[in-house]
């Protein structure tokens, strides 16, 4: 005698037909593996470029100036010790006397001459050369490129200068440029640390109707050297910790590119937005 071993009333569940009880079982599509909805694309993860080396005169200056040793800035351990040095050969502790303290007291001015020189240009060298035949490709609204970017980054009303920092260039809908820019935390010759506090993200952004004038040419910073274009641009800056009011300035923005065709794009971009009278009357005509 065969026995069921169902109850009664019972209905294999994924069965088809009209009542159930003598279709097949079948594994609906989404238990199946099969969906019947079009999976959402993953966002990819933004990438930053990894930091240039700090090789040649330049940047090893910039790393005197921003890396710290217990919260105190490099480059005054070195001027504390050219002091030192000549306040011991004054007393004539170490031999030399009178001529080591000269040397020692030109050593101490050429320090802080050279860093305030080098920190004007921040520790760059910008090189303007004659403009290649721009036949690229307009960038849209969504694609961002990268960039090295060197000048006066904000965060939260917080100013800082910065020198070759990896980022991303890009263009808004409404034509505003935005530069991101990523700081880490990290270490120099073992010892020496960045600020944890500078450590983030920093941007500038940058409205066409502030743009003076575009210079295409080369950045050199130390042993590197990338096609580049340096942006003349009316910054203001709202009233903060350091500032009462708003203040108004002229600041100059260098990006750097690693391929001269990203370079070429960003300089085509920032001259489609531009308005007319600025292309006509500030920037320089483009050579073929």
């Amino acid at each position: 005698m065969k026995h069921n071993s169902r109850p009664p009333g019972f209905v294999p569940p994924y069965a088809n037909g009209n009542n159930g009880h003598n279709a097949p079982y079948e594994t609906p599509l989404d238990a199946s593996g099969v969906s019947l909805h079009q999976p959402i694309p993953r966002r990819k993860p933004t990438t930053f470029a990894a930091d240039v080396p700090l090789r040649g005169f330049g940047p090893t200056l910039y790393a005197l100036h921003r890396f710290h040793l217990g919260g105190i800035v490099a480059s005054r351990y070195i001027a504390a010790l050219w002091i030192l040095i000549a306040a011991l050969a004054a007393l004539g502790i170490i031999p030399g006397r009178w001529i080591t303290v000269t040397i020692a007291l030109l050593l101490w001015a050429s320090q802080i001459i050279i860093g305030m020189r080098y920190r004007r240009r921040h520790y760059v060298s910008f090189a303007p050369a004659p403009l290649p035949t721009l036949a690229v490709d307009p960038l849209t609204p969504s694609e961002k490129l990268t960039v090295f970017a060197t000048g006066l980054l904000n965060v939260e009303g917080q100013y800082q200068r910065y020198t070759y920092r990896p980022g991303f260039y890009r263009t808004f809908a409404t034509g505003e440029h935005a530069i991101i820019c990523q700081v880490k935390g990290c270490s120099w010759l073992g010892i020496l640390s960045w600020p944890e506090e500078q450590a983030g993200m920093w941007y500038a952004f940058i409205n066409p109707s502030d743009i003076h004038q575009l210079t295409w040419g080369k950045l050199r910073f130390g042993n590197t050297l990338y096609p580049a274009l340096a942006i003349d641009y009316r910054l203001e800056m709202p009233p903060g910790p350091r500032r009462k009011k708003t203040e108004v300035r002229q600041e100059t923005l260098y990006l750097a590119c690693t391929e001269q065709d990203s370079a070429q794009r960003i300089y085509v971009d920032l001259l489609q937005n531009l308005p007319a009278e600025k292309i006509t009357a500030s920037l320089p005509v483009p050579q073929s």
